[in-house]
């Protein structure tokens, strides 16, 4: 049977997921990638787990339609509330912000099962696709001793999608390379260790979008009559933009890596 048809966005969050994983979806809605997986034979089984009790409704249906009743179970969760360390290896959340992904990310790393294992020691891949704030969702993952192992970017419908793989690891490593690539810290937090080396081509389109705003909104702040009349948190503003402006430019004028160079 024909499995659904991913949009690209959905595609490569599916490309991400190791074969033979044992894969939680939270936020499935639709449950659409883990069908697909799961019709492909890529994944073994799949817990589809959602808030609302309408979209879990879609997702039973999905899974019920490609009779995939025995390898699929859904949840209702609030982020990892319904499952048990220990349950899945590869964790994938998409479709939300970076700051409830992060409240997400903590309230579940914070649990144990009876055996003692918590979800860092039973997870060998966190695939996490934040649609804003994304440094916020990476400062923790540093914090948590997460390594990002792996990091793409899709664009879809004029709007930018950073998919970040999240592995146990060496936090520091990815961010000491593109430290040691001549990347600024925040420009490297903000849009990515290795895709900021890289210049992957949809992060470095991200990157010159930003810069444009920033500097067009610095011009409209610096334009006044005189920034002293500026209050203090105006005059902050314009140093963080000033300072994004300095990051954005010296990163994009970084040359392209050579093809066999292991970025």
């Amino acid at each position: 049977m024909n499995g659904p048809k991913l949009s690209e966005r959905l595609a490569a969050l599916a490309e991400a997921v190791p074969a033979g994983a044992r894969l939680a979806d939270i936020g499935t809605d639709h449950a659409w990638i883990p069908v697909a997986l799961l019709l492909s034979g890529r994944i073994s089984f799949a817990y589809a787990c959602d808030i609302g009790t309408g979209p879990l409704q879609r997702a039973s249906e999905h899974i019920a339609q490609y009779g995939l009743s025995d390898r699929a179970e859904t949840r209702l969760s609030d982020g990892l509330h319904a499952l048990e360390p220990g349950e899945c290896d590869v964790v994938l959340i998409a479709g939300m912000g970076g700051e409830l992904m992060t409240r997400i990310l903590k309230e579940g790393f914070a649990r144990k099962n009876d055996s003692g294992e918590d979800f860092p020691g039973t997870v060998r891949r966190w695939i996490l696709s934040p649609h804003t704030e994304w440094e916020v969702l990476r400062r923790f993952l540093r914090s948590a001793g997460l390594a990002v192992a792996e990091e793409t970017m899709v664009q879809e419908d004029g709007k930018f999608y950073p998919i970040i793989c999240a592995e146990p690891g060496d936090p520091e490593a990815a961010y000491q390379a593109a430290d040691l690539a001549g990347i600024p810290g925040w420009a490297a937090e903000r849009f990515g260790p290795l895709l900021t080396v890289q210049r992957h081509p949809a992060a470095v389109r991200c990157m010159e979008r930003e810069l444009e705003k920033d500097r067009r909104l610095l011009s409209q702040l610096t334009d006044r009559d005189s920034t002293e009349s500026l209050s203090p948190a105006g005059k902050e503003r314009i140093a963080e933009l000033e300072m994004e402006v300095r990051a954005l430019e010296t990163t994009l004028s970084r040359d392209i890596p050579d093809a066999g160079q292991n970025v």
